[in-house]
């Protein structure tokens, strides 16, 4: 039972970085994954740590924090490429698919911690930044029409 479970989370972590390579040019999927890897991660912390000690109150509420400041990197970086560049219109589903399946894989790795709720708090404040930024940029474009 254990080695399915651990076939199917490094299937999902393999598929979440073979995907944007299937349906977006080669340079913008390599992009799409440095920023996940590399430049969202490393921002975040950048953002992350000054807010860390004030909310070290409710340690439960840390991981919600850190998934929303997540988000609104990848927000950010997403609309500053959108601003100077020609980005496929695919590009910010593969860069939320990809955050979400490396997380999801993240919360089923640890069997030991099984599920890890850190990492699924996590997930819930991308998309708890994500859905209402989302909602708000396409009630934007719906009233511009």
């Amino acid at each position: 039972m254990i080695f399915y479970l651990q076939v199917i989370i490094v299937s999902v972590f393999a598929l979440s970085i073979l995907l944007p390579f299937l349906f977006m040019p080669l340079l913008w999927a390599v992009l799409l994954i440095f920023m996940n890897t590399a430049v969202v991660p490393v921002l975040s912390a950048l953002l992350y740590a000054p807010f860390k000690k004030p909310l070290f109150i409710r340690p439960d509420f840390i991981p919600f924090v850190s998934g929303c400041i997540e988000s609104a990197v990848a927000i950010l970086l997403f609309v500053f490429l959108s601003q100077h560049y020609l980005v496929p219109k695919t590009f910010f589903l593969f860069l939320v698919l990809q955050y979400t399946l490396n997380q999801l894989a993240r919360v089923f790795r640890e069997l030991e911690k099984f599920p890890n709720y850190r990492e699924a708090k996590e997930l819930m404040g991308y998309y708890g930044l994500l859905v209402p930024a989302l909602s708000i940029y396409l009630l934007y474009k719906l009233i511009t029409l």
